[in-house]
C-alpha cells in the first residue's frame, strides 16, 4: 500500500510538471504573437484585432466591403490602408474609437464608429453587430430617426454613415426614446436630459431668431425680452413681453420649435448620429476588451483591442 501511494504521488507531480510546461508554451506563443486576438471569419480568413489607436493616428482605418449581390462580403488584413471591392460593389472604410468603454453606467458607456471621408458611398450600420470578446455579449445596431422631435412618434429607418460621418454608439437607452441624428437644435435637448458625451452647444442665437421676424424685430420691448434669453434654452413663458412677442418666444425657443423653423436649412443636420443599444447593463469590460464589429451574418468587418 505504501508503494502504491508513492507511485500515485509521483504521477501527480509528473502531471503537474507537464501541465505547467504546456501552460508556459501557450504563454510564450501568445507573447511572441504580440498578445493579439485572432478571429477567423466565415470565409476562412484570419483577422487580427488592432491595437488601441494612438494619439498621433486618430483613426486606424481597416477595409470594409459592402455585401455583394450574392450576399458575400470581404475583409482585408489588419492595418491595410485601402478599400476593397468585389464585383460591382463599392467599398468604404470604417473604424472604431473606444473613448467611453470604461464607464460602468450603460448610459455613459459608448464607442464611436467613423466612416472615412474618402469613402465613395454611405455605409449602412443598422443590422451590424457589436461583440465583446471578454464578456461574450453581443448586440445588433438598430434604426434611428433623422428628424427626431420630443413628445412625438419619430419616423425611423436604417442608419447609414456618409463619407466623413460618425455615430456615437451608447450602450444604454436614449434620453429621448430613439436613436437620432444630431442637428443645429440638438443643444436644447441637454436642458432637461443628460447626454454622454455632451451635445454640442451650438444652436441659432436668440437675436438671430428674432431678426427673422420683421414685425417683431423693431419692437424694443420684444428685443429686450429676447436679449435676456440664454442660447439653447427653452422658454416656458415671457410675461414681460408683448402678447405677440411672448407667443413667438414660447413657440420658437424650444427644441421642437427650433426644428420646425430650421429643418429645411441646408446646414440643419450634423455629421454625427447618436445611436442607443437600449441595454440595462454595460456591454464592454472596464479593464480591457476586444470590440468586434461584424455584419449581420457574423463576418468580421473591423475590431479594436483596448
Amino acid at each position: 500500500m505504501a508503494d502504491a501511494k508513492k507511485d500515485g504521488g509521483g504521477n501527480t507531480w509528473g502531471d503537474m510538471i507537464v501541465f505547467l510546461g504546456l501552460l508556459g508554451l501557450l504563454v510564450l506563443f501568445w507573447f511572441v504573437n504580440g498578445g493579439k486576438v485572432s478571429i477567423k471569419n466565415m470565409s476562412g480568413q484570419h483577422f487580427t484585432v488592432q491595437s488601441p489607436l494612438s494619439s498621433t493616428t486618430p483613426h486606424n482605418w481597416l477595409p470594409f466591403l459592402a455585401p455583394t449581390s450574392q450576399g458575400g462580403s470581404g475583409i482585408g488584413s489588419a492595418g491595410a490602408g485601402s478599400s476593397q471591392t468585389t464585383g460591382n460593389t463599392s467599398g468604404g472604410l470604417i473604424s472604431i474609437s473606444a473613448d467611453g468603454v470604461h464607464a460602468s453606467d450603460p448610459s455613459q458607456e459608448y464607442i464611436t464608429l467613423y466612416a472615412s471621408g474618402t469613402n465613395s458611398s454611405p455605409i449602412m450600420i443598422s443590422g451590424m453587430q457589436l461583440h465583446s470578446a471578454r464578456t461574450g455579449n453581443s448586440v445588433t445596431i438598430g434604426e434611428g430617426a433623422t428628424y427626431a422631435q420630443t413628445g412625438q412618434a419619430a419616423s425611423q429607418g436604417p442608419i447609414s454613415l456618409a463619407p466623413g460621418q460618425s455615430a456615437i454608439i451608447t450602450t444604454g437607452r436614449s434620453p429621448i426614446g430613439v436613436s437620432f441624428r444630431e442637428n443645429k437644435c440638438s443643444a436644447y435637448l441637454a436642458q432637461f436630459q443628460t447626454f454622454t458625451p455632451s451635445l454640442s452647444q451650438n444652436c441659432p442665437l436668440p437675436q438671430q431668431e428674432l431678426a427673422s421676424q420683421p414685425s417683431l424685430a423693431g419692437n424694443s420691448q420684444c428685443s429686450y425680452a429676447v436679449s435676456q434669453i440664454a442660447p439653447c434654452q427653452s422658454v416656458i413663458s415671457a410675461p414681460n413681453a408683448p402678447a405677440s412677442c411672448s407667443q413667438f418666444i414660447t413657440e420658437r425657443f424650444t427644441y421642437n420649435g427650433c426644428v420646425s423653423a430650421h429643418q429645411t436649412d441646408s446646414n440643419f443636420l450634423s455629421s454625427q448620429w447618436r445611436v442607443y443599444l437600449g441595454l440595462s447593463q454595460e456591454l464592454w469590460n472596464n479593464t480591457g476588451d476586444s470590440i468586434i464589429l461584424t455584419d449581420s451574418s457574423g463576418k468580421v468587418i473591423t475590431g479594436l483591442n483596448y
